[in-house]
């Protein structure tokens, strides 16, 4: 549920307050998604193969936010998203926002540090959940009941 609370947050914070999101912010929106989706399944029909499912989902999160904070905080010309030819990242997000413009429409760059929350930009607040997710997803792996 907090997956799809972030998720939520995130297109508040785009609709309501203007804060333009990205390829890799709507890349994150995604991978949410499929970590909600995991998890749901894995709590229902309570397979251990869905904890692996989500933590290697998360980590792939972790991995997307920690390159948009680097992102963030380098000041280099041409690192970024939606700079020079289309990446296969950059082709999914288009063709999401183009079946759900809400959730998945680029409206800004992945170098622009919109928000931020106690000095942490919203890819910073996203490695942080991804992360802990991915903890949560192991500790419940690896516990023995």
């Amino acid at each position: 549920m907090c997956s799809l609370g972030l998720v939520a947050g995130g297109v508040i914070l785009t609709e309501m307050f203007g804060v333009r999101s990205c390829y890799l912010c709507n890349l994150q929106r995604l991978i949410y998604l499929i970590v909600a989706f995991f998890a749901f399944v894995g709590v229902v029909f309570k397979k251990k193969i869905c904890a692996v499912l989500t933590a290697i989902t998360a980590s792939g999160g972790v991995i997307t936010a920690i390159y948009q904070s680097f992102i963030e905080i380098t000041d280099q010309e041409g690192i970024g998203c939606g700079i020079g030819e289309s990446t296969a990242i950059e082709q999914l997000v288009d063709s999401l926002g183009r079946l759900w413009p809400t959730m998945f429409m680029v409206t800004g760059g992945c170098d622009d540090r919109a928000w931020t929350f106690l000095a942490l930009s919203l890819a910073n607040w996203s490695a942080l959940f991804f992360l802990s997710f991915f903890a949560i997803t192991l500790w419940l792996f690896f516990r023995h009941n």
